[in-house]
């Protein structure tokens, strides 16, 4: 006889000294003896006999094959879950399309993405920009700031332009054509403004001819006439000008000085429309320039 054999052998010895002590039951009382349960069992009624909300009972499955909310615990239930977005100017949520409710315990861990920038006063908290969280902590609101703002910049906030920096510093802004020539203003200098200030401007021609000092840096001039070139006014200690000097005319031109240019002074005399000059004038003090020319055409 093999090992098998043997193996049913004492399986049947088994039974029958269980039956010579009383016999087998039968297979109803046998399921009556687990939980309490007879006839023919179906799973359901296993399960809603072993589930329970004790320790060691099964945990059974809501309609919807998830764990029931109230067997879970407060840590779970209690946190982040996002709602949506709200405007906090309306005081709408979107998907609930109502205002947002009092803080408690129901919407603890609840939040809300700010949609658009507003002043709704939730427990106190009024400044609530795009981006920014309102949060329950199951009594109140609270403001999980996520904007990047610049609050202390010159009073700018937001995007902020390099225009809208240069003009709230001040400082940085843009000399104009008219401050560079009048070396005012606290602006800086640019390429482009510095070749503003540089464009040539023409002197109205006059028996006397007032010379600007700020009104350019390079000046053209046409003498329909014999010409005294005045003396300039709001003049600017160590610096210069220079003036391209034509006639009108084949007709010469005799151009003389006011008083406050000193020094050697050119002899001009002979200025026509196609004999130029050009003057360059140092100024050393308001009442002292000096003139020198150099034929240009």
């Amino acid at each position: 006889m093999t090992s098998i054999s043997f193996k049913y052998a004492a399986a049947l010895q088994e039974i029958l000294e269980f039956v010579e002590n009383g016999g087998l039951p039968d297979i109803e009382t046998m399921v009556a003896s687990v939980a309490g349960l007879t006839g023919e069992v179906s799973k359901t009624d296993l399960n809603a006999t072993l589930s329970g909300t004790a320790a060691g009972d099964l945990l059974a499955l809501d309609g919807s094959a998830k764990v029931p909310s109230a067997l879970l615990p407060s840590e779970i239930l209690n946190s982040l879950r996002y709602r949506g977005t709200w405007n906090a100017t309306t005081n709408v949520r979107s998907v609930e399309g109502t205002a947002m409710p009092s803080a408690n315990g129901s919407n603890k861990g609840h939040y809300y993405v700010v949609s658009t920038a507003g002043s709704t006063n939730l427990d106190g908290i009024t400044d609530w920009k795009v981006g920014d969280w309102v949060i329950s902590n199951g009594s109140t609101y609270d403001k999980i700031d996520n904007t990047d703002l610049v609050t202390s910049v010159a009073g700018l906030q937001g995007v902020i332009s390099a225009a809208d920096l240069r003009t709230a510093l001040g400082a940085l802004q843009a000399a104009s054509t008219a401050e560079i020539r009048a070396h005012n203003g606290s602006g800086g200098i640019t390429a482009t403004g510095t070749a503003n200030a540089l464009v040539a401007v023409a002197l109205s021609d006059a028996t006397t001819t007032a010379l600007d000092w700020t009104a350019g840096i390079n000046f053209t001039w046409t003498a329909s006439g014999n010409r005294t070139l005045g003396n300039p006014s709001n003049a600017l200690p160590g610096t210069q000008r220079t003036i391209y000097l034509l006639g009108n005319n084949a007709t010469a031109r005799t151009i003389t000085f006011g008083t406050n240019y000193k020094g050697a002074l050119p002899t001009l005399s002979d200025v026509t429309s196609t004999k130029g000059y050009l003057l360059t004038i140092h100024c050393l003090s308001t009442t002292h320039f000096v003139v020198t020319a150099v034929q240009a055409l």
